[in-house]
């Protein structure tokens, strides 16, 4: 039986990553190096860090030190200022009633923090972890197992909402079980492993985390 929930933020609570890519793709195009949206999206769920790679592999090395400051800008307006998913939120209050819960992001903390507050769920989450917070982002398990940790579960008792193949992967990897929230098409294929899939939020009941 599942005793904890931990919440991605990007995509699942705030729908943050069109703006982020839109701001992102203005950016890299104003410096010189021609992005389109639809690169980025192929990117969904992943860390800056990957962004970086993919850039540096289609133009060559980039030197990041000018435009970090500026990323970090363009997280925090994507977190503030994109539109929260009402029907997560609800799910968010509805949980918060029964388990201890936490979120587990590959978003800087000072993003996270900010959007949290400013969709008034900050106070629901006992724990908070971020891009800044871990060495080794997801796909790889460490987000997964530190949120874990801070709620005081094992991952075996924790279930996890996503809604990117990277955060699908890390959570299994980590040990949770994995309610996928199937966002904006997501593929049928990225949604296999995961325990639920739900488009609406609807089926995202304490009966239903209880019975995992």
């Amino acid at each position: 039986m599942a005793k904890a929930v931990i919440f991605d933020f990007d995509g699942v609570l705030v729908d943050t990553e069109p703006l982020f890519a839109k701001k992102f793709v203005e950016l890299m195009n104003s410096a010189g190096y021609p992005l389109h949206e639809e690169e980025l999206r192929l990117q969904t769920g992943h860390e800056t860090g990957k962004l970086f790679k993919y850039c540096n592999a289609k133009f060559g090395e980039i030197d990041w030190t000018s435009l970090l400051e500026k990323i970090r800008a363009i997280n925090l307006e994507a977190a503030t200022q994109s539109p929260p998913i009402q029907t997560a939120i609800a799910a968010a209050e509805r949980l918060s009633k029964n388990f201890p819960m936490a979120v587990a992001s590959n978003s800087h903390r000072e993003a996270v923090l900010a959007g949290l507050q400013k969709i008034g769920v900050a106070k629901l989450f006992s724990a908070v972890v971020t891009w800044d917070d871990v060495e080794k982002k997801k796909p790889h398990p460490e987000p997964y197992l530190k949120a874990c940790a801070l709620l005081g579960f094992s991952a075996s008792e924790c279930v996890a909402i996503e809604d990117s193949l990277p955060g699908i992967t890390s959570a299994k990897a980590a040990g949770c079980k994995v309610i996928a929230f199937k966002n904006k098409g997501l593929p049928e294929q990225y949604l296999k492993e995961a325990e639920l899939v739900t488009a609406d939020f609807g089926e995202v009941t304490p009966e239903f985390i209880e019975r995992i």
